[in-house]
């Protein structure tokens, strides 16, 4: 089942993924630049930070199950 039949899906995916990947590493950033560290432990938690994404797929699993959440976007993120 191909769940991203259009392109209009796709230029939503790409804004999705380009909005969850710039939250995650403003929001890593932010509070790493505030504490002071060198620009290569910043630049370090960012990365890692952007990677670890078990607890969002938790969370999109859940939304899933619950039914707020449609498969179509769970292919996008």
């Amino acid at each position: 089942m191909f769940l991203l039949y259009s392109p209009r899906l796709w230029c939503w995916c790409v804004a999705v993924s380009g909005l969850v990947i710039v939250g995650k590493l403003a929001g890593a950033a932010i509070p790493a630049l505030l504490a002071g560290p060198t620009l290569r432990e910043r630049t370090a938690v960012c990365v890692l930070m952007n990677t670890r994404g078990l607890v969002g797929l938790v969370i999109l699993n859940s939304g899933l199950e619950l039914g707020e959440f449609t498969p179509t976007l769970i292919a996008m993120v």
